[in-house]
Protein backbone atom coordinates (compact mmCIF):
# COMPACT_ATOMS: atom_id res chain seq x y z
CA UNK A 1 0.00 0.00 0.00
CA UNK A 2 1.05 3.63 -0.84
CA UNK A 3 0.11 6.38 1.66
CA UNK A 4 0.43 9.76 -0.22
CA UNK A 5 1.43 12.82 2.38
CA UNK A 6 0.18 16.31 1.48
CA UNK A 7 0.40 15.85 -2.21
CA UNK A 8 -1.70 18.10 -5.06
CA UNK A 9 -1.97 15.94 -7.50
CA UNK A 10 -3.47 19.10 -9.75
CA UNK A 11 0.35 20.51 -8.91
CA UNK A 12 1.82 17.56 -10.34
CA UNK A 13 3.64 17.30 -14.17
CA UNK A 14 1.97 15.06 -16.51
CA UNK A 15 5.11 12.73 -16.22
CA UNK A 16 5.09 12.28 -12.37
CA UNK A 17 1.24 12.45 -12.06
CA UNK A 18 1.27 9.13 -14.54
CA UNK A 19 3.75 7.58 -12.21
CA UNK A 20 2.55 8.26 -9.30
CA UNK A 21 -1.18 6.64 -10.21
CA UNK A 22 0.45 3.41 -11.81
CA UNK A 23 2.47 3.15 -8.92
CA UNK A 24 -0.40 3.24 -6.37
CA UNK A 25 -2.38 0.82 -7.98
CA UNK A 26 0.50 -1.86 -8.39
CA UNK A 27 1.07 -0.89 -4.57
CA UNK A 28 -1.93 -1.83 -3.00
CA UNK A 29 -1.48 -5.61 -4.06
CA UNK A 30 1.73 -5.52 -1.73
CA UNK A 31 1.76 -6.88 2.06
CA UNK A 32 4.04 -3.32 2.99
CA UNK A 33 3.23 -0.09 3.34
CA UNK A 34 4.88 3.55 2.44
CA UNK A 35 4.20 6.44 2.67
CA UNK A 36 5.02 9.03 -0.73
CA UNK A 37 5.64 12.67 -0.56
CA UNK A 38 6.24 15.21 -3.52
CA UNK A 39 8.89 17.93 -3.33
CA UNK A 40 9.29 20.31 -6.15
CA UNK A 41 12.15 21.91 -7.68
CA UNK A 42 12.57 25.07 -7.47
CA UNK A 43 14.16 26.01 -10.62
CA UNK A 44 11.82 24.24 -12.61
CA UNK A 45 8.30 23.48 -11.85
CA UNK A 46 8.03 20.38 -13.75
CA UNK A 47 10.80 18.99 -12.24
CA UNK A 48 9.56 16.90 -8.74
CA UNK A 49 10.91 14.63 -6.59
CA UNK A 50 9.15 11.56 -5.22
CA UNK A 51 10.54 11.10 -1.50
CA UNK A 52 9.25 7.65 0.33
CA UNK A 53 8.98 6.49 3.85
CA UNK A 54 8.77 3.66 6.34
CA UNK A 55 5.98 4.82 8.34
CA UNK A 56 6.75 2.80 11.29
CA UNK A 57 9.43 5.74 11.79
CA UNK A 58 9.73 9.16 11.88
CA UNK A 59 12.26 11.23 9.65
CA UNK A 60 14.59 11.54 12.37
CA UNK A 61 14.96 8.18 12.90
CA UNK A 62 14.96 6.82 9.56
CA UNK A 63 16.10 8.08 5.83
CA UNK A 64 14.03 7.59 3.59
CA UNK A 65 14.11 3.93 1.79
CA UNK A 66 14.51 5.54 -1.93
CA UNK A 67 13.04 8.37 -4.16
CA UNK A 68 12.16 9.09 -7.80
CA UNK A 69 13.48 12.07 -9.38
CA UNK A 70 11.94 13.82 -12.50
CA UNK A 71 14.81 16.05 -14.17
CA UNK A 72 17.26 16.16 -16.53
CA UNK A 73 19.01 13.38 -17.61
CA UNK A 74 21.89 12.21 -20.15
CA UNK A 75 21.69 14.08 -23.42
CA UNK A 76 19.38 16.79 -22.35
CA UNK A 77 16.48 14.45 -21.91
CA UNK A 78 13.91 13.90 -19.38
CA UNK A 79 14.31 11.00 -17.35
CA UNK A 80 13.09 9.28 -14.22
CA UNK A 81 16.26 8.19 -11.64
CA UNK A 82 14.99 6.04 -9.03
CA UNK A 83 17.50 6.07 -5.92
CA UNK A 84 17.71 3.67 -3.39
CA UNK A 85 20.07 2.04 -0.76
CA UNK A 86 19.29 -1.46 -1.95
CA UNK A 87 20.62 -0.98 -5.85
CA UNK A 88 24.03 -1.66 -6.60
CA UNK A 89 24.61 -0.56 -10.35
CA UNK A 90 28.31 -1.27 -10.76
CA UNK A 91 27.90 0.15 -14.41
CA UNK A 92 27.65 4.14 -13.45
CA UNK A 93 29.15 3.76 -10.32
CA UNK A 94 32.85 3.11 -11.03
CA UNK A 95 32.61 6.65 -12.47
CA UNK A 96 30.41 8.23 -10.05
CA UNK A 97 29.46 7.41 -6.45
CA UNK A 98 26.19 8.87 -6.56
CA UNK A 99 25.19 6.95 -9.62
CA UNK A 100 25.88 3.09 -7.48
CA UNK A 101 23.04 3.74 -5.55
CA UNK A 102 20.48 4.90 -8.62
CA UNK A 103 19.12 3.71 -11.82
CA UNK A 104 17.75 5.99 -14.91
CA UNK A 105 15.40 5.47 -17.70
CA UNK A 106 12.82 7.59 -19.47
CA UNK A 107 10.17 4.64 -19.55
CA UNK A 108 7.52 4.72 -16.69
CA UNK A 109 7.11 1.12 -16.91
CA UNK A 110 10.62 0.82 -16.14
CA UNK A 111 10.46 3.13 -13.21
CA UNK A 112 7.79 1.15 -11.49
CA UNK A 113 9.64 -2.17 -11.77
CA UNK A 114 12.73 -0.19 -10.16
CA UNK A 115 10.50 1.07 -6.99
CA UNK A 116 8.80 -2.42 -6.66
CA UNK A 117 12.26 -3.92 -6.55
CA UNK A 118 14.54 -1.58 -4.85
CA UNK A 119 12.37 0.95 -2.53
CA UNK A 120 11.26 -0.78 0.61
CA UNK A 121 10.99 -0.74 3.76
CA UNK A 122 14.13 -0.92 6.48
CA UNK A 123 15.01 -4.35 8.13
CA UNK A 124 15.62 -4.31 11.71
CA UNK A 125 18.97 -5.13 10.91
CA UNK A 126 19.50 -2.14 8.67
CA UNK A 127 18.50 0.28 11.38
CA UNK A 128 21.10 -0.85 13.73
CA UNK A 129 24.20 -0.44 10.99
CA UNK A 130 24.91 2.99 11.44
CA UNK A 131 25.07 2.76 15.58
CA UNK A 132 26.10 -0.07 15.76
CA UNK A 133 29.51 0.57 14.08
CA UNK A 134 29.84 3.83 16.60
CA UNK A 135 29.30 1.12 19.11
CA UNK A 136 32.20 -0.74 17.77
CA UNK A 137 34.41 2.48 17.62
CA UNK A 138 33.96 3.07 21.18
CA UNK A 139 34.53 -0.40 22.09
CA UNK A 140 37.78 -0.23 20.53
CA UNK A 141 38.61 2.99 21.43
CA UNK A 142 38.44 1.66 24.95
CA UNK A 143 40.13 -1.77 24.54
CA UNK A 144 42.98 0.42 22.87
CA UNK A 145 43.60 3.07 24.68
CA UNK A 146 46.18 1.96 27.00
CA UNK A 147 47.93 0.14 23.63
CA UNK A 148 51.08 2.24 23.76
CA UNK A 149 52.13 -0.36 26.14
CA UNK A 150 53.44 -2.46 24.29
CA UNK A 151 56.40 -0.21 23.42
CA UNK A 152 57.47 -0.72 26.48
CA UNK A 153 58.06 -4.40 25.84
CA UNK A 154 59.93 -3.66 22.78
CA UNK A 155 63.63 -3.00 24.32
CA UNK A 156 66.91 -2.50 21.80
CA UNK A 157 68.43 -5.40 20.47
CA UNK A 158 71.63 -3.93 22.03
CA UNK A 159 69.85 -3.34 25.63
CA UNK A 160 68.66 -7.33 25.34
CA UNK A 161 71.91 -8.54 24.67
CA UNK A 162 73.52 -6.81 27.23
CA UNK A 163 70.56 -8.37 29.54
CA UNK A 164 71.07 -11.77 28.67
CA UNK A 165 74.39 -11.94 28.73
CA UNK A 166 74.69 -10.54 32.14
CA UNK A 167 71.67 -12.64 32.98
CA UNK A 168 73.58 -15.59 31.68
CA UNK A 169 77.13 -15.12 33.03
CA UNK A 170 76.39 -13.91 36.55
CA UNK A 171 72.57 -14.85 37.39
CA UNK A 172 71.58 -12.38 39.07
CA UNK A 173 68.78 -9.33 39.13
CA UNK A 174 67.99 -7.43 35.86
CA UNK A 175 70.67 -4.79 35.02
CA UNK A 176 68.91 -2.81 32.71
CA UNK A 177 66.68 -0.14 33.64
CA UNK A 178 64.40 -1.13 30.42
CA UNK A 179 63.75 -4.55 31.82
CA UNK A 180 63.13 -3.37 35.31
CA UNK A 181 60.32 -1.35 34.46
CA UNK A 182 58.72 -4.38 31.96
CA UNK A 183 58.38 -5.93 35.61
CA UNK A 184 56.67 -3.28 36.90
CA UNK A 185 54.75 -2.74 34.03
CA UNK A 186 53.22 -6.46 33.83
CA UNK A 187 49.92 -5.83 35.25
CA UNK A 188 49.15 -3.07 32.79
CA UNK A 189 50.13 -5.76 29.88
CA UNK A 190 48.57 -8.37 31.28
CA UNK A 191 45.35 -6.18 31.51
CA UNK A 192 45.59 -4.44 27.99
CA UNK A 193 45.86 -8.36 26.51
CA UNK A 194 42.56 -8.88 28.31
CA UNK A 195 40.54 -6.12 26.85
CA UNK A 196 42.15 -7.06 23.32
CA UNK A 197 40.91 -10.40 23.88
CA UNK A 198 37.78 -8.98 24.39
CA UNK A 199 34.80 -9.67 20.82
CA UNK A 200 33.43 -6.91 19.66
CA UNK A 201 29.74 -8.70 19.42
CA UNK A 202 26.84 -6.61 20.32
CA UNK A 203 23.15 -7.71 20.22
CA UNK A 204 20.93 -4.78 19.46
CA UNK A 205 17.96 -3.82 21.57
CA UNK A 206 15.49 -1.82 19.75
CA UNK A 207 12.44 -0.50 21.94
CA UNK A 208 10.03 0.88 19.17
CA UNK A 209 6.40 2.34 20.64
CA UNK A 210 4.52 -1.29 21.73
CA UNK A 211 7.53 -3.49 20.19
CA UNK A 212 10.94 -4.71 21.48
CA UNK A 213 13.57 -5.86 18.87
CA UNK A 214 16.26 -7.56 19.56
CA UNK A 215 19.18 -7.88 16.30
CA UNK A 216 21.50 -10.65 17.06
CA UNK A 217 25.30 -10.04 16.74
CA UNK A 218 24.79 -12.36 13.27
CA UNK A 219 21.80 -10.61 11.94
CA UNK A 220 18.98 -12.24 13.57
CA UNK A 221 16.16 -10.28 14.68
CA UNK A 222 13.43 -11.52 17.35
CA UNK A 223 10.45 -9.21 18.60
CA UNK A 224 9.36 -9.71 22.32
CA UNK A 225 6.16 -7.98 23.73
CA UNK A 226 7.79 -5.95 26.32
CA UNK A 227 11.47 -5.55 28.50
CA UNK A 228 10.61 -8.00 30.73
CA UNK A 229 10.70 -10.45 28.30
CA UNK A 230 14.38 -9.94 27.62
CA UNK A 231 16.70 -11.97 28.34
CA UNK A 232 18.59 -10.87 32.22
CA UNK A 233 21.76 -10.34 31.06
CA UNK A 234 20.10 -7.62 28.38
CA UNK A 235 18.09 -6.39 30.96
CA UNK A 236 21.19 -5.75 33.25
CA UNK A 237 22.85 -4.27 31.01
CA UNK A 238 19.99 -1.91 29.58
CA UNK A 239 20.00 -0.65 33.24
CA UNK A 240 23.33 0.15 33.64
CA UNK A 241 23.15 1.84 30.24
CA UNK A 242 19.87 3.78 31.06
CA UNK A 243 22.25 6.13 34.00
CA UNK A 244 24.21 7.52 30.53
CA UNK A 245 23.79 9.57 27.87
CA UNK A 246 22.99 9.01 24.32
CA UNK A 247 26.41 7.42 22.02
CA UNK A 248 28.16 6.58 25.51
CA UNK A 249 30.10 3.46 26.10
CA UNK A 250 30.29 1.57 29.39
CA UNK A 251 32.95 -0.87 29.42
CA UNK A 252 31.99 -4.36 28.96
CA UNK A 253 28.31 -3.77 29.09
CA UNK A 254 27.31 -1.92 26.16
CA UNK A 255 26.73 1.10 24.25
CA UNK A 256 23.70 3.32 24.44
CA UNK A 257 22.90 4.56 20.98
CA UNK A 258 19.97 6.66 19.83
CA UNK A 259 16.23 6.67 19.77
CA UNK A 260 15.97 4.16 22.28
CA UNK A 261 18.69 1.66 20.84
CA UNK A 262 21.23 -0.33 23.11
CA UNK A 263 23.82 -2.31 21.86
CA UNK A 264 24.74 -4.99 24.70
CA UNK A 265 28.37 -7.18 24.45
CA UNK A 266 26.67 -10.84 23.51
Amino acid sequence: MLQQVDIDRNALSEPVRLLLDELTLKHNKLQYCLTVSAVQDSRNPDFWDLLFHDPRFTNDEAKPVGAVSWSWGSRNDKEYRTKSRLIQNDRFGAWNRDEFHSKRTKDVKKTIKNVLEFVKPYAWAELVVEERNKAFRSASKWRDENDTIQYTFRPNAKEVVEEIQHLLSLNVPFKTETFRNMVSKLPEWEENERRKNIANKFDSVIFHKDQVIIVTHDGLHVELPNAEALPEKHRNAIALLKMVGEEQHIPEVGYKGKHQKYFVYA
